[in-house]
C-alpha cells in the first residue's frame, strides 16, 4: 500500500512540475510589463518603412530631420512590399514605434502605426496632390510626425479589428509616385516648426518677508498662455493675489495693512525628465495697500487717518515643476524689488518720525497649481 502511495505522489509531482511553465506564461500574459501612460519623445524611437520602388532620398532625409526636431530618433528604410505578418508581429523593443508609409493610389497615402509594447494601432489615410510635388511631400511629412507624436501620447488610436481589415485589404503592389520635379526638397527651418499653444489657469498661495518680523501671505489666481516646443515651454501669466490683513505693532502706533497684488510675467521652462522641469520668470506689477492706525502709544504722537497707496515692483523668480497628467505643480522662489520706498510716519511733537518701513527687496515663496 505504501508503494502505491509513493507512486501516486510521484505522478502528482510530475504533473505539477509540467504545468509550472504554463502557469508562469499565463502570469506573464496577465501582467504585461508596459504601462498605459503616454510616452514623451525622449522615451521612444521610431522605425519607418516607406513602401515604394522609387528612390525618395530627399523625402527620407527630411522626414528624419522633422523627427529630430521633435526629439525623436528615427530610422528610415525603404521596401517594395507590405507584408501584413510583419506589421502585426511583435518585437522585443517596447520603446520602438513602427511606421509603414504606403501609396495605394497616385493621390493617396496610407500610414500604419504599431506600438508593440501595448499592441496599439493607428491607421491614417492622407490625400495627396497630383504628381507628389513639393507641397504634397511636405504635408505628408508633417502628418507622419504629428500622428506619431499624438499616437505615442495616447491621443489617437484605431481598433485592432479595423486596422487588420485595412491592412489585409491593401493592394499587393503599391503604386509608385515619381516627384513632379527633381528640385531639392528644402530642409525644415527649426525656427519655423509650429508651436503648440494652450491656455492655462491655476491658483497659488504665496508668502513674502515684508520686514524682519513681518510676513505677508495670501491666495491668488492666475491666467496665461503656454507655448510648448521640444523640451521647452514659454509662458505668459497675469496673476492677482489677495493679501490677508495683518497688524504691525510699533512703539508709537499699531498699523493694520490689507490689500492685493497684481503681477504680469513671462518665463521659460526646460524639461529635464519625463515629469520634471525647471525654469525662471520675470515680471512686474504692484501692490495696492490700505492702512489704518489702530492706537497711539505715546504723548505728543499724532497719526493721520487711514489711506490707500500703490507700491510698484519688479520680480524675478525661479521655478521647479512637476507634471502630473494635465496638472502642473510648481514651487516658486524669488524676490520682488519695489521701485519706491514706503514709510509709515507719525508726528511726535510736530516732527515726522518713521514708525514702520517695509523692505525694498522682499523675498517670497509660493506653491502653484495650474491646468492646461
Amino acid at each position: 500500500m505504501s508503494g502505491r502511495r509513493r507512486t501516486a505522489w510521484l505522478v502528482f509531482a510530475a504533473c505539477l512540475w509540467s504545468m509550472l511553465p504554463l502557469l508562469i506564461c499565463r502570469r506573464a500574459v496577465a501582467h504585461p510589463s508596459n504601462g498605459g501612460s503616454s510616452r514623451t519623445p525622449e522615451s521612444w524611437h521610431v522605425q519607418v518603412e516607406i513602401v515604394s520602388r522609387t528612390d525618395r532620398g530627399d523625402f527620407d532625409a527630411v522626414l528624419r530631420e522633422w523627427f529630430q526636431l521633435n526629439a525623436v530618433e528615427a530610422d528610415i528604410h525603404r521596401g517594395t512590399n507590405l507584408n501584413p505578418r510583419d506589421v502585426l508581429s511583435e518585437v522585443p523593443d517596447n520603446h520602438l514605434l513602427r511606421v509603414w508609409v504606403t501609396f495605394p493610389k497616385p493621390d493617396k497615402a496610407t500610414l500604419y502605426f504599431v506600438e508593440p509594447g501595448s499592441q496599439r494601432f493607428l491607421l491614417r489615410d492622407v490625400s495627396l496632390r497630383a504628381n507628389f510635388d513639393e507641397i504634397a511631400r511636405e504635408q505628408l511629412v508633417q502628418v507622419i510626425v504629428t500622428s506619431a507624436v499624438a499616437f505615442m501620447q495616447r491621443r489617437a488610436s484605431t481598433p485592432k479589428e479595423d486596422f487588420a481589415r485595412a491592412l489585409h485589404s491593401s493592394p499587393p503592389v503599391q503604386v509608385d509616385i515619381v516627384p513632379a520635379r527633381a528640385e531639392r526638397f528644402p530642409k525644415p527651418n527649426p525656427h519655423a516648426a509650429p508651436f503648440q499653444t494652450t491656455l492655462r489657469a491655476g491658483g497659488f498661495y504665496s508668502f513674502a518677508l515684508e520686514q524682519s518680523n513681518t510676513v505677508t501671505h495670501g491666495p491668488g489666481v492666475l491666467f496665461g498662455v503656454v507655448q510648448s516646443r521640444d523640451r521647452f515651454r514659454i509662458f505668459a501669466d497675469f496673476a492677482i493675489q489677495y493679501l490677508v490683513p495683518h497688524t504691525v505693532q510699533t512703539s508709537e502706533i499699531d498699523i493694520t495693512l490689507r490689500g492685493f497684488a497684481l503681477r504680469g510675467s513671462i518665463g521659460i521652462e526646460r524639461r529635464w525628465a519625463q515629469a520634471l522641469a525647471v525654469g525662471m520668470q520675470v515680471g512686474g506689477g504692484g501692490d495696492r495697500m490700505s492702512f489704518k492706525p489702530l492706537a497711539v502709544n505715546g504723548t505728543g504722537v499724532d497719526a493721520q487717518a487711514g489711506a490707500t497707496h500703490f507700491r510698484p515692483a519688479l520680480a524675478l523668480d525661479f521655478r521647479g515643476v512637476l507634471d502630473v497628467a494635465s496638472t502642473r505643480l510648481a514651487l516658486v522662489v524669488g524676490s520682488a524689488m519695489y521701485l519706491k520706498t514706503t514709510q509709515y510716519v507719525v508726528l511726535r511733537d510736530g516732527a515726522p518720525q518713521v514708525a514702520y518701513q517695509p523692505l525694498v527687496l522682499e523675498p517670497h515663496v509660493a506653491l502653484e497649481v495650474t491646468w492646461n
